[in-house]
């Protein structure tokens, strides 16, 4: 019989780890599909299809890193609930940088600041993205209190399903691991 407790840990690679984290539906396996260009993590308006971590290498600026997409961390207290949340939890913990997601239409929520509030606790780099900006009018959100009250710094908007500044967000990401000492590595090339 197997510990019910046990987390397992995903085998690292000598990679720099990023875990895209946050309540269900708010794009992260969108975002997890667009930066390694691949469609391999199911996408669905119905919460918590993903249920098990995804990781896969990807490449910005010429440099290798890898990425983790995770299941919601806001699920039933059932015993798959707690399955998919003990992934989760894994992945922020092992990660060397957290992209902690919020949903750009529905705003901050409160399951949003109970979530940012335990992610904090497992993992002090964290990087705040606002998904689903898609159009100028959606940037109004950007200056609302309420995501600077999740203690995640300044929020960078994307679109993941367009891709609109993943770009920028990836920068972000990349200077980050450079200040943390995790820089990327470069690719080898084919």
């Amino acid at each position: 019989m197997t510990d019910q407790t046990h987390q397992p840990r995903i085998e690292r690679s000598d990679l720099p780890m990023i875990a895209l984290v946050g309540r269900a539906n708010v794009g992260k396996s969108t975002l997890w599909n667009r930066i390694v260009e691949e469609r391999r993590a199911l996408i669905s308006a119905e919460p918590h299809t993903t249920r098990d971590r995804n990781i896969a290498q990807a490449l910005w600026r010429g440099c290798m890193f890898e990425v983790v997409d995770t299941g919601g961390l806001d699920t039933e207290e059932d015993e798959m609930g707690r399955g998919i949340r003990r992934q989760a939890e894994r992945a922020v913990k092992d990660a060397d940088l957290v992209v902690f997601m919020v949903d750009g239409r529905t705003g901050v929520v409160e399951e949003d600041r109970r979530i940012a509030k335990q992610v904090r606790k497992l993992n002090p780099n964290v990087i705040l993205v606002v998904n689903k900006i898609d159009k100028p009018r959606d940037e109004e959100i950007l200056h609302e209190r309420a995501l600077y009250s999740l203690g995640l710094g300044a929020p960078v908007p994307v679109s993941a399903s367009t891709g609109k500044r993943v770009g920028d967000m990836l920068d972000a990401v990349y200077n980050l691991l450079e200040a943390l000492d995790r820089r990327p590595p470069e690719a080898e090339p084919k």
